[in-house]
């Protein structure tokens, strides 16, 4: 597939971003402010190499402030995003940010597809997690065996509040 480069809305003139998911600055001339003897340059365009964002996303610093390049994308090549949608991976992939890749979808639909990926942190792949799924299941049980919501939360040491949650499952739903 031949890369293609279109402009980024918003940074016309100044930045351009391909298909495949590259940025790259365009030629241009710099006024250069020497004390004695100020004068203007020609600068070429150079491709920006992207950083990592601590949730996996590719980013770059263009004209003083940080891109995700995944959303830079899809606003040239797919669009402005419509309102109430984001910016998904279709793949799952954070860091393959080919247009082919990128799609506008609802926030609901975009966590249906983390699930779907695998990427999606909950239960106890999230790190801020303080019970297993065999907690769940004992917390679940011991509210069956007649236990009330404070003598199981001071035996896990949560809230009994989250235990209420757990038990009506309005958390830790998938187990």
């Amino acid at each position: 597939m031949a890369e293609v480069w279109k402009p980024i809305p918003g940074f016309e003139g100044a930045y351009e971003v391909s298909n495949l998911g590259r940025v790259r600055s365009l030629d241009r001339v710099v006024y250069v402010a020497h004390p004695t003897r100020p004068y203007w340059r020609q600068t070429p365009g150079v491709l920006i190499a992207p950083q990592t964002h601590t949730g996996g996303y590719r980013q770059v610093y263009i004209s003083g402030g940080v891109q995700l390049v995944h959303r830079l994308v899809a606003a040239s090549f797919l669009g402005e995003c419509p309102k109430e949608c984001e910016c998904a991976h279709i793949n799952g992939d954070r860091t393959d940010n080919r247009v082919e890749n990128l799609t506008y979808v609802r926030h609901a639909e975009n966590m249906t597809h983390q699930i779907a990926h695998g990427t999606r942190l909950y239960g106890e792949r999230n790190p801020r997690a303080a019970l297993t799924a065999q907690d769940v299941h004992l917390n679940r049980s011991m509210r069956v065996a007649g236990k009330t919501y404070a003598e199981i939360a001071a035996q896990f040491v949560v809230s009994a509040r989250n235990v209420g949650k757990i038990i009506r499952r309005e958390r830790w739903k998938h187990v």
